[in-house]
């Protein structure tokens, strides 16, 4: 298994990964899911991160975060497992990666929101030592 920062090489994989989780977008119908632009952006600009885990020479796993340098904070923004390679620890060496990748930045608080149904994720988190906040309720509007 190796855990890498994507490349440009990898967005096509990357699209395909987020958009096969259902978990990762508002309200239903809110979105059209995920573009080769978005994570083009994501690659492109000092804010994000994105890693990629590899198994077999095949991206399995993406998590894109947002890095807050100056108030020392990283926010999962995105992170999704391959589902016929779930439940054999990837998430949690993501994680692993993730949160070593952020003690080198100084970082001091990892945190990230959770849709309510997301039991896999919210066990991840819970199973890591985060603590679960407050709930909030999505509210979304289309500009025309």
């Amino acid at each position: 298994m190796i855990i890498r920062k994507a490349t440009k090489k990898d967005i096509r994989r990357i699209v395909e990964l987020l958009n096969s989780s259902e978990n990762l977008a508002g309200n239903e119908g809110d979105s059209e899911g995920w573009y080769k632009s978005d994570i083009l952006d994501f690659l492109s600009h000092k804010l994000y991160i994105v890693f990629v885990c590899e198994l077999d020479k095949k991206i399995v796993g993406v998590s894109v975060m947002e890095l807050h340098k100056i108030a020392r904070h990283v926010y999962y923004y995105a992170m999704v497992v391959d589902e016929n390679y779930r439940g054999k620890g990837i998430g949690s060496k993501m994680m692993d990666y993730a949160e070593n990748f952020a003690k080198k930045k100084k970082v001091l608080f990892t945190w990230g929101f959770v849709e309510e149904n997301n039991t896999a994720m919210k066990k991840l988190f819970a199973k890591r030592g985060y603590k679960e906040g407050k709930k909030f309720i999505y509210f979304s509007k289309e500009l025309k």
